[in-house]
């Protein structure tokens, strides 16, 4: 059941994040909203590399090098128009690439691999269970969709899902 309902999840944000990045430009996407904040190029780039550990506790491979998981880990330096990051165009295609993996590792997941411990989110000496885990980090990755909405309208964009 568990499967299922994260299997709706990513699905509903996939299609999200799509319909927020459309009319974006890779240009587009380095700005920050006038109030501060995290660029389009920034969330989107922290997605990919949280679902690069959802793969990870699947059983799957990196799908981000190390040059891009320096700009998009938690408390990184800001991105913005200039920066060597990973085009935004690039991530989206990264992003794509993961949704097929991460539903195919999560179909063949097992009960032992979804009650499996794996180190918590907020303290990695703990631990819990990974389909936990998975559960908290498409929640994550669900407010990350939603703040691409809202920069995607701070810069100027008309809102894409109404």
């Amino acid at each position: 059941m568990i499967k299922d309902a994260l299997r709706t999840q990513l699905e509903f944000v996939h299609y999200s994040v799509h319909a927020n990045l459309e009319g974006i430009s890779d240009e587009e996407s380095l700005t920050s909203a006038a109030q501060g904040g995290n660029s389009i190029n920034w969330v989107l780039g922290h997605m990919v590399q949280s679902r690069a550990s959802m793969l990870e506790m699947l059983g799957g491979e990196p799908i981000l090098d190390d040059r891009g998981t320096g700009f998009y880990t938690r408390h990184s330096n800001p991105i913005g128009p200039g920066s060597d990051c990973v085009p935004t165009s690039e991530l989206l295609r990264l992003y794509d690439g993961s949704q097929e993996l991460l539903l195919e590792k999560l179909a063949g997941a097992t009960d032992t691999v979804m009650e499996g411990e794996v180190p918590g989110i907020f303290d990695p000496q703990e631990t819990m269970q990974c389909g936990i885990k998975l559960s908290a980090l498409a929640f994550h990755e669900a407010y990350h969709a939603g703040q691409l909405g809202s920069i995607r309208r701070a810069i100027g964009k008309e809102s894409a899902i109404k």
